[in-house]
């Protein structure tokens, strides 16, 4: 009986996921009830990412990787280097808005952007493959693009991320396999629809908790609160389509894939490896960037249906 309702979760996926987010707005109590399954959530997005991965796209890919390596470059480093010349120079933002921007811009694709990219019927294993390298390399990068771009006194160590990410990684990888084994190719074929609504489940209790709090502030400082998101917004969409552009000769789908990881960064990674110690309007600019990450997909499907409408086939060169 569960299996109706997942398989209707993940046919209107977008529109729930959306959703959510106002419900956390609207509903506080919830948020803060939601607030310690977020961890979970993103473990959850992960292993069911790796659960679906295709498995002969991975070996392509991994046996020609030049487009996920300078994908990886471009989300990790030239991105990063470019907004921060771009928004320091456009204005000068406080401190911890300038340690935000650092953060999200170095940061990797969010967890849920596999699962996205599979309801928006973009690639989800390459997404997963962009998602994974840059992980990898996030415990190196992230260091040193905040001693780089800012004068922070808040210390990002190489060793916590490369725990944190280990642990992280290692884990879900562990759980995917052994769901893999217990199913067969066959059986984990067919359960696509389940995996599509469980992502949805995940996905919606992730956004609920990230507003935890949120509602207080936007009461207390509207305005504050409508320019970050505004700003969010804008580096959403504008990081999404200078790295579709970027990437078009790649073919529409390897474009449209890395587009969508590159405007949704997981700055939760760096915060949990912070214990969430930074200061309130760094946290306040990653709560209030979930409104892109979860109400994009929603604007964007029909858009990625028509651009992906009668494409060939995904080029691994």
């Amino acid at each position: 009986m569960i299996l109706k309702p997942l398989h209707w979760l993940g046919a209107h996926g977008t529109k729930i996921v959306a959703g959510s987010i106002f419900v956390g707005l609207v509903l506080p109590d919830l948020a803060e009830l939601a607030r310690p399954i977020f961890p979970v959530a993103v473990f959850c997005m992960l292993t069911i990412a790796m659960i679906r991965v295709d498995v002969a796209a991975a070996r392509a890919y991994a046996a020609r990787p030049g487009l996920l390596i300078s994908a990886t470059v471009w989300m990790t480093v030239a991105t990063p280097l470019l907004l921060a010349a771009g928004a320091f120079w456009a204005f000068d933002p406080s401190p911890a808005i300038a340690l935000a921007l650092v953060f999200w811009a170095t940061a990797p694709a969010t967890v849920s952007s596999p699962g996205f990219s599979a309801l928006l019927g973009l690639n989800a294993t390459l997404s997963l493959g962009l998602l994974l390298l840059a992980m990898i390399t996030a415990p190196f990068v992230i260091p040193a693009m905040t001693g780089f771009l800012t004068e922070t006194e808040i210390a990002v160590t190489t060793g916590g991320l490369m725990v944190r990410l280990g642990l992280l990684i290692g884990g879900a990888a562990i759980a995917a396999a052994i769901v893999r084994g217990l199913l067969g190719p066959q059986r984990r074929l067919a359960a696509d629809p389940v995996f599509d609504g469980l992502n949805v489940v995940f996905m919606t209790l992730f956004a609920i908790a990230a507003m935890d709090s949120v509602t207080d502030t936007m009461i207390a400082r509207p305005g504050h609160v409508a320019g970050l998101i505004a700003l969010t917004a804008a580096l959403s969409i504008g990081c999404l389509g200078a790295a579709t552009l970027l990437f078009w000769k790649s073919g529409p789908n390897a474009a449209a894939t890395f587009g969508f990881s590159n405007g949704n960064r997981n700055m939760a990674l760096v915060l949990g490896a912070l214990a969430g110690n930074v200061p309130a309007d760094t946290w306040l600019f990653f709560a209030v960037a979930q409104f892109p990450i979860y109400l994009l997909p929603l604007l964007l499907k029909p858009v990625y249906a028509r651009l992906l409408a009668h494409k060939p086939p995904l080029s691994t060169t």
